[in-house]
């Protein structure tokens, strides 16, 4: 997976296409990558109403609406604009898709509840847009806000319209997504706290985008996917001092789970020896809930030398501004840190 500005992810496909990729084959594969997640998801057809733009979110948006309408859901559809100012694709799918559908202001009839799951889906500006929406595209989005409530799930295809994909700023009425489905990767923006109520779950769908391609135009992306690269692997038979060692100062009265959760992180991330170095009244307690920690009663007096003898440190979690906590270890802290 990788996370990408909107500006890599477009240069991606650029340099994708330039390859001789076709963009009906990148559409028809993002479209059914889009349709396997969704049925894994909703294995029973239920009702959709799809929001569609203009450009090629939009079309993504009636390729699937088309794909769960011949899989047996009730599907409508709103365009933002008539058929003819719509940005063209040679795709069966769209194009009936587009017979079915209304277009703003009109509202289609949609079917009353039956029991079935109702899902309201974004697929308006997607990451083509630039700065707070306007005209129409605003007037939509604050009527998909006044249809929501009456929806059990809201989706939004490769990023909320409303939100700046690369920094994550929400406009006003921007669409509240429960799950949003990236296509091809990870939207930077979407990532950030200020976006994170808007964008709900994040999925990701894979695109048959060769890797050089991305890696050529200069993106400082991570793959997580290679993230496996950069641990060691270990036989089965090393012991604890091979797999690392990690001294822990942390906690205090009154702020103990910081010790705990320090510890405790260096064991998850596969440290080998853990040796926590805290107040002694709260050794009993974290030996509790990770007998494995090696703990010491910690002293005003200064960190011991074995301390500084790990092959890493944790200094201050939780261990307060007192003298008692500071002074002293705080010396010895300088002198080796």
């Amino acid at each position: 997976m990788k996370t990408v500005s909107t500006a890599e992810m477009r240069a991606w496909e650029q340099k994708g296409l330039q390859s001789g990729m076709r963009a009906e084959f990148l559409m028809q594969h993002a479209v059914s990558g889009l349709m396997a997640r969704w049925i894994k998801r909703f294995p029973r057809p239920g009702q959709a109403l799809f929001f569609c733009g203009k450009g090629h979110n939009g079309n993504d948006g009636l390729w699937l609406a088309e794909l769960l309408r011949r899989h047996g859901w009730d599907v409508a559809i709103v365009l933002s604009h008539q058929p003819s100012q719509r940005r063209a694709v040679e795709s069966a799918e769209v194009r009936a898709s587009i017979q079915h559908a209304s277009v703003w202001p009109q509202t289609p009839e949609f079917p009353g509840r039956t029991g079935k799951i109702r899902i309201l889906v974004d697929a308006l500006l997607g990451t083509g847009a630039s700065g707070a929406p306007r005209g129409m595209e605003k007037d939509l989005l604050s009527a998909m806000a006044g249809l929501s409530s009456s929806f059990d799930f809201k989706i939004s295809l490769d990023a909320p319209s409303g939100i700046d994909a690369d920094t994550g700023q929400p406009f006003p009425d921007a669409f509240r997504a429960d799950l949003t489905m990236c296509l091809g990767a990870i939207k930077k923006g979407l990532l950030q706290d200020q976006a994170r109520p808007w964008v709900g779950r994040l999925d990701c769908i894979p695109l048959p985008l060769p890797l050089e391609t991305c890696d050529a135009s200069g993106s400082d992306t991570f793959h997580l996917q290679d993230a496996h690269s950069l641990a060691r692997h270990l036989s089965a038979s090393s012991h604890k001092y091979q797999r690392g060692t990690l001294s822990v100062w942390a906690g205090s009265p009154g702020m103990g789970g910081a010790a705990l959760l320090s510890a405790g992180s260096g064991l998850r991330a596969g440290a080998g020896l853990v040796r926590l170095y805290t107040h002694p009244g709260l050794e009993s307690a974290i030996l509790q809930s990770h007998p494995e920690i090696m703990t010491w009663p910690l002293t005003p007096a200064a960190l011991p030398a074995a301390f500084f003898k790990a092959k890493a440190w944790v200094l201050g979690p939780g261990i307060g501004v007192t003298d008692e906590n500071c002074l002293g270890a705080g010396s010895r802290h300088r002198r080796h840190g």
